[in-house]
Parts: structure tokens; C-alpha cells; sequence
């Protein structure tokens, strides 16, 4: 048989998930076209109706391939496409969590006694788990918190799930409109660092509460170091930075 040009079968799920393939073309001397079916699509298309489509199916055993046959071309083409569609049905599930994490930047050892020491000579113990030092520097030692609401959709099928992550953006839930009004944080559901839980207004509140909390401590640290008489009276007196972080979370 003749074979024409390839066809392109390309279809698009809602989760952006893309069914997609290069089907060749063919023409019988009777004028049929024969078009190659993509294996994954062969129990699908035996299921679906074709009362009125004008095709027919069959397996070619020498070529060891599916074939969807008929006499208009665009006929075939439909056909097959609409069973990719139904190859890409799923059932979809939608679930508003918070995805959260933390990201700690110190090297410090934990001592057997309870105290925290720079590193462990004289000491026994056992470093806290980051994987700050003496082979791996930071300019700072930090303690980095994120969270943020989202919606997350799952679409399930037989040939496995996929997810797709929004931003909530909008919402009569002052909680999420709290958490969610923080700028210049990238959170990156993705990621191996991120985890999630079902969304509650409690636990919103409480991750507002941490955040806002280390933005009071970023802007208490600032002042203090940033005014350099209360620095040195500060050390003249022995005094640190004052900071009841547990207090001042309770009520923003």
C-alpha cells in the first residue's frame, strides 16, 4: 500500500499531561485509508462505538500493529483521537494543603550533657544534622522557615497519577489570605526539602505565627546590631539580643 504523509495525534489532558504520536498513512487500491494505532489505544478502541464513524480495526499479524481503517481519512483521524481522550480520562482529586519546610544553616555540636558546643573537641556527642562545615562555609548561620497554601489535584488514571500544584490566591479565609501575603519567598512544592499537610485554619495560623515571628526577630536583629551604642552597652553589660519568640507568636 501506498503511504502517505504521517499524521500527528496529539491530544492534551486538563493536567497537561499529552498524549502524542506519528501515525502512518495509508491508502489502499480501493481508496481505504489504513492508519496505524497506537498499541496503548488498541483496548480502547475495540471498546468504543463506531456505529456511524465508518471504521473498522484490526491487527496486521506480519507488521505486529494495529490498524484503524475507513473511507475519510478525517473520519479516522476523529476516531483515533477520540480514543486518546478517553485513554486520558481520570478521575481528578483536589486536596488544599499547606506545603511547608525548613532550611537550617549552623554547625553545631550537641553535647551528651545537653549543652551546645561550636564543634566536638572535648566533648562528646554528636553534630546537628546540617551539613554546614569545616569542608562546607556559609557567611551566616541562618534558620529559614516557608509555608504557603495550595491546592493540589491529583489525576488519577490506570496508567498511573499525576499532580499539578495552585497557589491559592484568592479566598474568604482571612487565615489563608494571612499565610499567603508574604512576598519574596519562592516555595517550590516539588521539592524534596517541601512537605504538606491537610489544610486547617489552626495550622495556617500557626505557620503565620512562625513567620511573622522570624520576620519580628530579622527586624529586632537588625536594630540591635544595627545601633552600635546599644551594641557595645550590651557587651559592657554582658546582655544578648532579648527575644521571647513563643510569647510573641501567640498573638501577632
Amino acid at each position: 500500500m501506498p503511504e502517505l504523509n504521517k499524521m500527528n495525534i496529539a491530544v492534551e489532558a486538563n493536567d497537561g499531561t499529552l498524549f502524542e504520536y506519528a501515525a502512518g498513512v495509508y491508502v489502499t487500491k480501493e481508496g481505504e485509508f489504513r492508519v496505524d494505532l497506537d498499541e496503548r489505544l488498541a483496548d480502547i478502541a475495540e471498546k468504543m462505538p463506531r456505529i456511524g464513524t465508518g471504521v473498522t480495526i484490526d491487527y496486521v499479524a506480519r507488521n505486529k500493529n494495529w490498524k484503524v481503517s475507513g473511507k475519510t481519512l478525517g473520519y479516522v483521524a476523529t476516531f483515533i483521537r477520540d480514543c486518546a481522550k478517553e485513554y486520558l480520562t481520570c478521575e481528578t482529586e483536589i486536596h488544599r494543603v499547606i506545603v511547608y519546610g525548613h532550611n537550617l544553616e549552623v554547625a553545631v555540636w550537641l553535647g551528651k550533657d545537653g549543652k551546645l558546643y561550636p564543634n566536638g573537641c572535648d566533648h562528646d556527642g554528636k553534630w546537628f544534622k546540617t551539613d554546614v562545615s569545616s569542608n562546607r562555609g556559609v557567611s551566616f548561620y541562618s534558620v529559614g522557615l516557608g509555608a504557603a497554601v495550595y491546592d493540589k489535584t491529583v489525576y488519577k488514571r490506570k496508567t498511573g497519577a499525576t499532580v499539578t500544584w495552585e497557589y491559592v490566591r484568592k479566598s474568604d479565609d482571612p487565615v489563608i489570605k494571612d499565610l499567603n501575603s508574604f512576598t519574596g519567598i519562592n516555595i517550590n512544592p516539588e521539592r524534596d526539602d517541601y512537605q504538606q499537610m491537610p489544610y486547617t485554619p489552626e495550622a495556617a495560623a500557626f505557620f503565620y505565627r512562625m513567620m511573622l515571628g522570624l520576620c519580628r526577630l530579622a527586624v529586632e536583629m537588625d536594630s540591635f546590631f544595627g545601633d552600635k551604642e546599644r551594641l557595645q552597652l550590651a557587651i559592657s553589660q554582658g546582655r544578648m539580643l532579648e527575644y521571647r519568640a513563643e510569647a510573641r507568636m501567640i498573638t501577632p
